[in-house]
C-alpha cells in the first residue's frame, strides 16, 4: 500500500453498552481514534463474512495498529457519513494493513 493514497481522515469509534432503568440496553460510541485511510465506495454488491449482500459499502484501508482492536459494531465517521463496521482484515503475518468493509447507515 503506498502512504499517498491514505488521504482520508477517518474518526473510528468503538461502541459501549448500557443499561437503563427498564433494563433494556442503550448504546453509544465514543471515539478511539482518528487515523489516515483509502476509503472507497464498493461498486455493485459485496457478500460479508456473514453471507449477506449489502448495498452502499465501503472499503477502508488503514495503516496496521494492534492496539486499535477493531470488530465489527464498530462505527467510521468519514466526512458527514457514518459508516458501520461489517468486517475486519487485520493480516497479522505481514502487519502492513487492516482492510474494513462497512455500510453506509442512514
Amino acid at each position: 500500500m503506498r502512504i499517498g493514497a491514505m488521504r482520508s481522515r477517518i474518526e473510528l469509534q468503538s461502541p459501549s453498552s448500557t443499561r437503563d432503568t427498564a433494563g433494556q440496553l442503550t448504546f453509544s460510541y465514543s471515539t478511539h481514534s482518528s487515523v489516515w485511510a483509502e476509503v472507497t465506495q464498493a461498486v455493485g454488491d459485496v457478500t460479508t463474512a456473514d453471507g449477506i449482500d449489502q448495498l452502499d459499502n465501503y472499503i477502508i484501508t488503514m495503516h496496521y495498529d494492534p492496539s486499535i482492536g477493531m470488530s465489527k459494531g464498530w462505527r467510521v465517521i468519514h466526512g458527514s457519513n457514518t459508516l458501520e463496521v461489517v468486517t475486519v482484515d487485520a493480516d497479522d503475518d505481514i502487519r502492513e494493513t487492516i482492510t474494513l468493509t462497512a455500510r453506509f447507515l442512514r
